[in-house]
Order: structure tokens, then sequence, then C-alpha cells
């Protein structure tokens, strides 16, 4: 949910792609390992989106809201961001700003952004390595910006060079984006027009074929859930050692700090914003250091916590 906040989508988006994600991973008969991948993969996919936001910042006026206002474009058509900027972006703000704001974003160039994308990746992968994510995950986090026609970005890389997880938790993505904002048609239809340049065209054959039963999953109450029950390894535990260590990731998502963890860094190393650089040095989350000092813990019958 944090991630979903941090790139301006709503609650609940990443939850609902990894359920679209788990339907349609069912029907390709992948294995329960791939699954379990492919359910972590979707949930994390955005674990680095903190890790470019001054910078983002400095060239949209906004990330976060440029965020939102783009989530129902395709990137790697420069046609239509192209058209979109122009018709769209800063249209509250008065002529002069308005035109400074496109002059910024448009000296955004392909290496800044490549580089960008790398540095999320990368801040990806090293908190979902902290977290315990499996290799399969953190492999995976390297390629969420790649297209099924090499067009995409830090590695270009095309076809069945994209990790199949990575190949369906694109295409649920956005389904997920387009049925909320647009319904089931206009998912469908997105998926179609796509087929070929974003997402690989026998994964979208398999959902406009099922389109009505795999978006079901995502027309019920009770997200949350439904999204637990979906979980392909649902006994996985940490003990007190994990636990303590996923407070300091979830507090080092929540300063933006690029490597290592919050105790053993030096001031500097923060990525969201300069401005809080040091912020959170030697600090731990209040419950997990009263965990270990053997308080506060909430564990399961075996003496572990689910996460």
């Amino acid at each position: 949910m944090a991630t979903d906040l941090g790139i301006g989508l709503p609650l609940e988006h990443a939850s609902r792609t990894c359920l679209l994600s788990m339907e349609l991973s069912r029907r390709l008969q992948m294995s329960r390992s791939e699954r379990r991948d492919l359910y972590y993969l979707t949930l994390l996919r955005m674990l680095g989106c903190t890790a470019g936001s001054a910078e983002a910042a400095e060239y949209t006026g906004d990330e976060v809201a440029f965020g939102r206002e783009t989530q129902h474009l395709d990137y790697g058509d420069p046609q239509v961001f192209g058209r979109w900027v122009q018709e769209s972006f800063g249209a509250d703000r008065d002529p002069d700003e308005r035109r400074r704001m496109i002059e910024k974003l448009f000296t955004y160039s392909p290496e800044e952004h490549g580089a960008a994308l790398a540095g999320h990746c990368e801040v990806a992968q090293m908190l979902a390595t902290r977290l315990g994510a499996s290799s399969g995950v953190s492999a995976g986090l390297g390629f969420v910006f790649e297209r099924f026609d090499g067009s995409g970005a830090p590695r270009g890389v095309a076809g069945s060079e994209v990790p199949l997880g990575v190949r369906v938790m694109t295409l649920c993505n956005e389904i997920e984006t387009h049925h909320r904002l647009y319904g089931s048609g206009a998912a469908v239809a997105m998926a179609q027009r796509r087929s070929g340049t974003a997402f690989d065209p026998d994964l979208v054959n398999v959902f406009t074929s099922n389109a009505t039963a795999i978006l079901a999953v995502i027309e019920e109450p009770a997200v949350w859930d439904r999204l637990l029950a979906a979980d392909p390894e649902p006994d996985r535990v940490l003990d007190h050692a994990g636990l303590l260590e996923a407070g300091r990731v979830m507090a080092d998502f929540g300063c933006s700090r690029a490597n290592g963890s919050c105790d053993d860094r030096p001031p500097g190393n923060d990525v969201s914003s300069p401005h809080h650089a040091g912020a959170n040095v030697g600090r731990k989350p209040a419950r997990a250091e009263r965990a270990a000092a053997g308080g506060d813990q909430r564990p399961t019958s075996s003496g572990k916590v689910r996460w």
C-alpha cells in the first residue's frame, strides 16, 4: 500500500494487480514456485519507487501527482505521451509557468531516465533481499520496466529474455489500472492495443479469451482477505531477527535510503529527498526496539511471525 501511495495510485492497486496475476498464472499453469515468486514480485514491484523521487520532482513539479495523472498512458508510445504533455501537463498553471514546466520536462534525457529506472531496480532488489525474498523475486525486480518489444529499460531485453513472471505482472498492472478507471471493455482494448509492444501476445490472448472470469477476481469485495488467501505459500514466517530487519526495511523505504540499513550508513544517503539526509540514522522502529528487548512480541504458535 505504501508503494501505491508513492506512485500516486489508490490503495490496493498492487493487491488487485496481484490477484489478477495469480488468476492469470493459474490459467497459464505456472508452477507453484513460479506463482510464489510472482505473488511477491507483484506486491514488491514498486519497492524502489522513492529512489529517484527528488530528481523526478525536479522535472515534473510533483512526481506523485504526475504518476497519478499519467497512470493510463503507454510510456513507450512517444506520440501518446507527447500529446498528453501538450494537452494536459500543467494545464492548471498560468501560461508562462506552464511553458517553463514543459520546457523543463523535455530536458529530462533518455540517459537520465534510464539511470533513474536502473536505480529504482537496484534499490528494490536490495530491499527485497533484506526482506528475505527469493532469488527469483529479487532477480525479477531488475526487469519491471522492460517491454516485450525490447524498448524498455534499463536492460532493453525483449521477448522471453524478460522473465515470464515479469511479463504476467506487467500486463496485469495495466489491466488493473484501465479496469479501475474505464471498465472491463477498456482493459481488454488496452491489452489488445499494446500486444506485441508492451505485452507478450500469448499472455494477451489468454487474458482476452477469459477476460470476464479473470476480471471477476477484482470485482468482489474483501480484497485484503482474498489477497492473503491467494498466497501460494501461506505458511511463510519471520523469526524475531527477520521481523526486526523487516522493520528496518520499512523505515528505510519511508526515509528512502539507498544502501544498507538506517543503523550502518553514514548520513547523506537518503534517496527520496536530499533535505532528509541522515534523518533516520541510528533509529529503529519503536515496536522493533521493544521486540528486541523481549516485549510486545506477537508470535504465532511456532514462535514466529507471519509476513
